[in-house]
């Protein structure tokens, strides 16, 4: 046993965690969750083949690098874990559909703990329910645990109510990560699949499912170079998908991300982020992103109803948002949606922000709110139907006049607004032209006392210019320039 040398990561309530159902009712419970591993291959040959607790622990204490140990049938776990300690081993089924589960009366730590390199743990199915940790736990902190390009592929992993997460990787800086074809279902608060410090890794086609309150279903806590593809996330989980901590060079793509009920994605202090072709289904905040400079949003598809925000960029701390694109996103609106200052989208704080070929439907308080931005580029979008203005510079005028600069409005089509086709406040030398603005009320384009010194191509019908900004502290107004 080498429970003892994990307690960093584990914190035990006691008797919280105990599991009430008899062994015999979980081992049958869920015969529905075997098809990930049914539809898979057992090995033909394996080097020890192992039916009951005892021999598992004999097979993985005397294995040698690249030995299989396969499991036939239904393992009941009644030590702290199963301790992996060998390279290059592989634990795997010899008949589909089988694994471990948690004994009855036994709160272990986690049914695997990976201690060594190269370890790969394939098609079993994986109860946890009563694992203070939970299925899997992959360590590095170059005393014990040398972990090191693990894979844990085409599993089926049931967890429940825990004090952390269901699948774990910490490696700490070490390198390589790969989980790929699991499906996870958890019914806890924990967190689902948690890389921590990973350098390198794949997270692909996972399904990962909260059927009660969880905290994160997809947590990527700092490291690098992580591609999280084609993974679907959902059920009442606080975030669907975090990622956070100086994480450098994630992408996020390709995913289907729903519930959050506090967010659905939530990106935190990145360095060259992608977030890719996603579908993302929301009734809270769909997507903010904190604090990542050069960070690319595009191709995403996102639903909402009764949504804060659709697509949020804004900055945290010391780090701003240059340089982020948010390119070719459909934003939708199946019902009224947005907060004051926010919209569809909202991007905030930066310089050289591209947020072009964009198109936002749908009753939202603004289709686009803009804030804080210089040298920016605003171009082809298509936003339709908003409850407020299609185009919203939203400020606070009180603190700082002027948060509006070098931008560039261009070839935006805003139709079906309700208040205002595009409103300006405390903007300074920004050009604006070839917009299409037609909506229900009278004003297509609104210019207020706060600005001074923008060109207007003017594409609109009504537009109100109320510029009276001395924008270069001369004492003398700087008027717009409207003309076509």
């Amino acid at each position: 046993m080498r429970s003892t040398a994990v307690p960093v990561f584990i914190a035990v309530v006691g008797g919280m965690l105990a599991c009430s159902e008899p062994f015999a009712d979980r081992a049958t419970s869920t015969p529905h969750l075997q098809s990930i591993t049914q539809s898979g291959t057992c090995p033909a040959h394996a080097t020890k083949v192992v039916a009951s607790e005892g021999d598992l622990m004999a097979a993985l204490e005397g294995a040698s690098p690249g030995d299989t140990i396969a499991i036939r049938g239904t393992i009941a776990l009644d030590q702290p874990e199963f301790d992996v300690v060998t390279s290059n081993v592989t634990v795997t089924c010899a008949t589909p559909g089988s694994g471990v589960v948690v004994a009855t009366g036994n709160t272990p730590s986690w049914l695997f703990v990976v201690w060594a390199p190269g370890v790969t743990i394939e098609h079993l199915a994986l109860d946890a329910r009563g694992a203070a940790g939970g299925s899997y736990l992959a360590i590095f902190d170059g005393v014990g645990g040398f972990a090191s390009d693990e894979r844990f592929t085409h599993n089926q992993i049931t967890c429940g109510p825990m004090s952390d997460s269901c699948v774990f990787f910490a490696l700490e800086g070490s390198h390589g990560a790969t989980a790929t074809d699991n499906a996870i279902i958890t019914a806890g608060t924990g967190l689902g699949l948690h890389l921590e410090g990973v350098v390198g890794g794949s997270i692909a086609r996972n399904s990962v499912v909260a059927t009660d309150s969880g905290s994160r279903g997809i947590l990527v806590d700092a490291g690098s170079g992580v591609d999280v593809a084609d993974d679907s996330v959902r059920g009442p989980w606080n975030v669907a998908v975090l990622v956070k901590d100086a994480a450098d060079s994630i992408t996020v793509e390709r995913g289907n991300f729903s519930g959050g009920s506090f967010a659905t994605i939530r990106l935190v202090d990145l360095t060259h982020f992608r977030f890719l072709g996603n579908t993302v289904t929301c009734s809270a905040i769909c997507f903010e992103m904190f604090g990542s400079p050069g960070a690319h949003v595009t191709g995403n598809r996102v639903v909402a109803t009764g949504a804060i925000t659709g697509i949020d960029v804004e900055p945290h701390n010391e780090l701003v948002t240059d340089g982020a694109t948010v390119d070719g996103n459909v934003i939708q609106a199946l019902s009224p949606s947005g907060i004051a200052g926010e919209g569809g989208i909202h991007v905030s704080t930066g310089t050289g922000l591209t947020v072009t070929n964009n198109t936002v439907t749908g009753p939202w308080v603004n289709s686009m709110a803009l804030t804080f931005l210089a040298g920016s580029r605003i171009q082809g979008n298509t936003l339709v139907g908003s409850a407020g203005a299609g185009i919203a510079f939203t400020t606070d005028t009180a603190t700082q006049p002027i948060t509006f600069t070098g931008d560039t409005v261009q070839s935006n089509v805003v139709t079906a607004w309700s208040t205002t086709g595009v409103s300006i406040q405390a903007a300074c030398r920004n050009l604006l032209a070839g917009n299409v603005v037609e909506g229900k009320g009278t004003v297509d384009l609104l210019l207020a006392p706060t600005t001074g010194a923008n060109r207007v191509v003017a594409g609109a019908r009504g537009i109100v210019n109320q510029g009276a900004q001395d924008c270069d502290g001369d004492g003398i107004v700087d008027p717009n320039v409207i003309g076509r």
